[in-house]
């Protein structure tokens, strides 16, 4: 029978009956919840799934903007995401990585080191992420999702959708710390405002020492830079190593930033905040080397200085 126990939750064990047939199989042991009827197979599996319902809301003390979360969790939160710290060596003779996360060192052993790699039936390459590769290998999920703007082709839904808000619509948010106008509020505090380098993943080419923040820009640097790979513009044929900027700048494809004050169409809202802040009001710019005052200090620090690095 099902009892309700003082931890709110019924333990479903089944009794054996002397009257019963000798022969009926045993049911396992099952712990059910009281809240969403969810069964769980131990206790302390279901111990952790009660403080989903019950544990209250606590504040991270971290967070800007603020973020709320269960109190059960806090630790975890303070712990992956704010801690600065890597203090867990990877366990490959000779390797000197350190990692914040014991399961982040663990995939790091399995795939780095041990090659622990899973063959694609498509293209009978071993990959790292099957379920990553597998979106970018099969060409029709590049051919369903394409940005309608500007042609961009993503490996899954999700990721056309995060493009299409973040760089396609126009509402934006205001950061708190630095008062600066971004569309992703969440992902400009963790690159801009946290201490830690995000510029983890190198490019897998020797001699080749440039660093991405992602495994995606890392291949895409790949195989456009050292690989030679293009893409075909579908509007004049030519091959390209960046189509989306082509169409763009070329086709004037995509969607259009009108100045409000003359009337100028342009195709990047970069380059329509430049020219109102350029032309419209006036902002110019002390040039660090001479003093002078100019309107396109990148220009003259290119042209006048010969400086071709920026900040």
């Amino acid at each position: 029978d099902k009892t309700l126990d003082d931890e709110g939750f019924k333990d479903e064990q089944q009794t054996s009956d002397l009257n019963d047939d000798e022969d009926k199989p045993l049911l396992p042991i099952t712990f059910e919840c009281n809240q969403c009827n969810k069964v769980l197979r131990t206790r302390k599996l279901l111990r952790n799934h009660l403080l989903t319902h019950n544990s209250q809301l606590a504040k991270c003390p971290k967070c800007v903007p603020d973020r709320y979360l269960k109190e059960y969790l806090l630790n975890t939160h303070l712990r992956n995401v704010h801690k600065l710290q890597k203090d867990i060596p990877c366990e490959y003779a000779g390797c000197e990585k350190m990692f914040k996360q014991r399961v982040v060192m663990k995939t790091h052993l399995q795939m780095v080191h041990l090659k622990n790699w899973t063959l694609c039936n498509i293209c009978g390459d071993s990959v790292r992420n099957l379920h990553y590769h597998l979106q970018t290998c099969n060409k029709e999920n590049l051919r369903k999702n394409s940005c309608e703007i500007c042609s961009k082709t993503f490996s899954c839904k999700k990721s056309r959708d995060f493009h299409s808000q973040t760089v396609h619509e126009t509402t934006t948010n205001t950061c708190s710390i630095c008062c600066k106008e971004v569309k992703n509020l969440k992902s400009h505090m963790k690159y801009i405002h946290t201490e830690e380098d995000f510029d983890k993943y190198p490019c897998e080419t020797a001699g080749c020492e440039v660093m991405f923040r992602t495994r995606q820009a890392a291949v895409k640097h790949l195989k456009r830079v050292h690989q030679g790979q293009k893409d075909q513009c579908p509007l004049c044929s030519e091959w390209l190593k960046n189509l989306p900027s082509h169409l763009t700048q070329v086709h004037q494809q995509g969607k259009k930033h009108m100045c409000n004050e003359c009337g100028k169409v342009f195709y990047k809202g970069h380059d329509l905040k430049v020219h109102i802040e350029r032309v419209h009001e006036g902002k110019r710019y002390n040039c660090p080397e001479c003093g002078k005052t100019v309107s396109k200090i990148r220009d003259h620090l290119k042209s006048s200085h010969g400086v071709l690095e920026f900040k």
